[in-house]
């Protein structure tokens, strides 16, 4: 049974599975998925930018 302690978890899920459960999260949540391992970094970040907002100054602010 001491065997199994060291078992990395994440990569018996394919990316897919877990993909699909954090395309409809928060960026707030995927903010921190990002910051748990390398591999969940590789799949969040991603999704992390998917969406990005500019705002220009308006007219008034130059």
């Amino acid at each position: 049974m001491d065997q199994n302690k060291n078992v990395d978890y994440t990569s018996r899920i394919p990316t897919e599975i877990w993909l699909r459960c954090w395309s409809t999260s928060l960026r707030y949540d995927l903010k921190g998925l990002v910051l748990v391992c390398r591999y969940f970094r590789a799949i969040c970040q991603p999704l992390l930018f998917q969406h990005q907002r500019f705002r220009a100054p308006s007219v008034e602010d130059i």
